[in-house]
């Protein structure tokens, strides 16, 4: 047991260089303990208590996870520093599993919080649950001594809540139903008209929410955990040149995922049996020769081919090799 703790203590102490002053590292190398040995949920508060200081002011303990300036990732720098001790050999690549979770939460002023679907929900119901949604990367290493199932250790925990809606009060509510019947109505006779209906009219509320819930979509936190892997990795001469495995799910397998990978990365993901595995030809046949009678070139117009692409995973699968149903795709 003392072996163990002397190992924790090991690796906290290179976590002094992300605080400011040392009052903060002692608070937070504190709270860290607690929340190893503190029993039912991790709170912080579970944590305050299980180190002795019930019946003492809680406020410092709580403003290190709010107002003091330090870098969460820098946490995760001593996986980094020693990752290269971890790998087979020395060109073997960093492989990584990536993927969403949500923490379950209860309060109702919690930032962030909000209802999502329950993933413990049986298939032929859908529950929903409050909580905090966040993206989660893991790196995957292996013992070197004995081969066996690969441990994952958490490098990045990415918050990822979804974008607010913009409320609209009951006064407000009943006047815009009105104004939107009365558009409709509008709509209506002038798209009998002119033969055209007319667009949705936006509130600069509901512009910007249209932009903030594309900004924070699962896909494009990913992103950003991807390239933050691949900037730690660089910082570090002894995995600048190892080639990044990611692994992910059938949700970050789409084309906002793919085109922004960062360099000496691969991406591994599910994708659907009926995906399209080709794009549609986009080219124009060869102009005809002008007739006599058409000086105009009105008969040498060719109609577009249609976009279709019939070539899909259970198609190809009929082939002497079937390939399996995952995706890889590296830059």
């Amino acid at each position: 047991m003392l072996l163990l703790l002397e190992k924790f203590d090991e690796l906290l102490q290179p976590w002094r260089s992300a605080f400011a002053q040392q009052r903060t590292w002692q608070r937070a190398h504190r709270l860290a303990y607690g929340l190893l040995l503190c029993l039912r949920t991790h709170l912080t508060s579970n944590a305050i208590c299980a180190t002795g200081r019930q019946f003492l002011d809680w406020s410092a303990d709580y403003r290190l996870f709010s107002r003091s300036p330090w870098d969460p990732h820098a946490l995760f720098d001593p996986i980094f520093d020693r990752l290269a001790g971890l790998l087979p050999s020395p060109q073997a690549p960093v492989v990584a599993a990536l993927d969403d979770t949500l923490c379950k939460k209860t309060g109702r002023h919690i930032p962030g919080a909000t209802y999502a679907r329950d993933p413990l929900s049986p298939p032929f119901h859908l529950n929903l649950v409050r909580g905090l949604r966040f993206v989660q990367a893991s790196i995957l290493v292996r013992a070197a001594q004995f081969l066996g199932p690969a441990r994952a250790l958490p490098v990045r925990f990415e918050p990822a809540p979804p974008a607010a809606k913009p409320k609209i009060g009951n006064g407000a509510r009943k006047h815009t139903r009105k104004n939107q019947r009365n558009q409709k109505k509008t709509a209506k006779k002038t798209a009998a008209k002119a033969g055209k209906k007319k667009a949705t009219i936006l509130t600069p509320e509901e512009k910007e929410y249209r932009v903030q819930k594309k900004l924070r979509a699962l896909t494009q936190v990913g992103v950003r955990v991807l390239r933050s892997l691949r900037q730690a990795l660089d910082a570090r001469p002894a995995t600048r040149q190892r080639q990044l495995l990611v692994s992910g799910d059938g949700s970050y397998t789409n084309r906002t995922v793919l085109r922004q990978l960062p360099e000496r990365t691969t991406f591994i993901g599910r994708i659907r049996k009926d995906a399209k595995l080709c794009q549609a030809l986009l080219y124009r046949l060869p102009p005809l020769p002008a007739a006599v009678d058409d000086p105009a070139g009105m008969a040498r117009s060719h109609p577009r081919p249609k976009k279709s692409c019939r070539m899909t995973l259970c198609r190809s699968s009929r082939s002497a090799v079937s390939p399996p149903e995952k995706f890889a795709k590296s830059r």
